[in-house]
């Protein structure tokens, strides 16, 4: 058999990584990510609200104006490439690795003394590939498949 729809048919339905991008469940990494990777980088819907997403709101409400998404993104990427350089290859699988970082929580209670304390994450890199079959970089929560 020289393809699997000979033994199953023809697949009922398709999602593909252009489909979950126009859908919103996968985010593409802009210009940023051509900084540190040669491959196109992408993010879990989750993973971006999670560690990236900052709004004049979010300062506001926690009063860490130091804060803002581009930087936030450059130290998810920064991270993400220097966990890969670090020892990526010591990772229980070989597509994909564990990336910690710290970023301040959305959910911050300005109420609290002082600039909000940054908190410890995980995400994880996966090598994924494209519609098309050329490799890329998936970054998520550690739960999400």
């Amino acid at each position: 058999m020289s393809d699997l729809t000979e033994l199953f048919g023809k697949p009922i339905s398709v999602y593909t990584m252009s489909d979950a991008i126009a859908d919103g469940t996968i985010v593409e990494i802009d210009d940023l990510a051509k900084d540190l990777f040669t491959w196109p980088v992408y993010m879990t819907k989750a993973s971006h609200e999670d560690a990236v997403v900052w709004t004049e709101t979010d300062s506001q409400n926690t009063g860490a104006h130091w804060q803002s998404q581009t930087g936030r993104l450059w130290d998810v990427l920064w991270m993400t490439h220097a966990a890969i350089k670090a020892g990526g290859r010591n990772a229980a699988r070989s597509d994909q690795l564990s990336v910690q970082l710290c970023r301040v929580s959305r959910e911050h209670d300005p109420a609290t003394q002082g600039d909000p304390t940054p908190e410890e994450i995980s995400l994880k890199a996966v090598i994924t590939t494209r519609d098309d079959g050329s490799p890329a970089l998936l970054i998520s929560l550690p739960e999400e498949d």
